[in-house]
C-alpha cells in the first residue's frame, strides 16, 4: 500500500499531470454542480439526501480525474494500457457521470440513451449507481497504481 501512495505521488509532482489532474477534477466538479438543483433536492428528497449526493460527487470527480492522470501517466510511460483497467475505469466514471445532478437531471440524460426507464424504478433515483461508480474507481485507480511501472507483455509461442 505505501508503494501505492507513492507512486500516486510520484505522478502527482510532476507539473502536467497535476495540473492535469486539478483542472480534471474542478471540470468535473462544476458539471457536477451545473447540474444539480440544491433547492430542488433538498424539498423533495430531503438534506440528508443532497449531503450524500454530494459527497459522492465528489469522490467521483477526485477518482475519476485520478483514474484518467493515473492511465495518461502509464500511457506514456510504457505506450500501452490493459483493457481490463481501461474499462473498468470506464464503466466507473461513466456510471458516476450519467447519474450527475439532480434526479430529474438524471433521468433526462439517462433517456438520450434510453436508461430513464431504469432510474425512474431505482428507489435512491439514481443514487444506487453513483454508489456503484465509487467501488468501480477505486479498484480501477488501484489497478493502475498496482501495475504504474509493470510491463506485462506476453510471450507468444511458436507452434511448430
Amino acid at each position: 500500500m505505501k508503494d501505492l501512495y507513492a507512486d500516486f505521488k510520484e505522478v502527482l509532482r510532476r507539473p502536467r499531470y497535476f495540473l492535469s489532474f486539478l483542472i480534471l477534477f474542478f471540470l468535473i466538479f462544476s458539471i457536477f454542480r451545473y447540474f444539480t438543483n440544491e433547492a430542488l433536492i433538498v424539498a423533495n428528497l430531503g438534506k440528508t439526501y443532497y449531503n450524500i449526493e454530494m459527497i459522492s460527487l465528489l469522490f467521483i470527480a477526485l477518482l475519476s480525474s485520478s483514474f484518467i492522470v493515473l492511465s495518461t501517466y502509464k500511457i506514456n510511460y510504457f505506450k500501452k494500457f490493459s483493457k481490463k483497467d481501461a474499462s473498468v475505469g470506464g464503466l466507473g466514471a461513466f456510471l458516476g457521470i450519467l447519474v450527475v445532478g439532480c434526479p430529474a437531471c438524471s433521468i433526462t440524460l439517462a433517456s438520450y440513451i434510453g436508461l430513464a426507464g431504469i432510474f425512474t424504478a431505482m428507489p435512491f433515483f439514481g443514487l444506487e449507481m453513483k454508489l456503484i461508480s465509487i467501488p468501480l474507481l477505486l479498484y480501477a485507480n488501484y489497478s493502475v497504481l498496482n501495475s504504474l511501472k509493470t510491463c506485462k507483455i506476453e510471450s507468444k509461442k511458436k507452434k511448430k
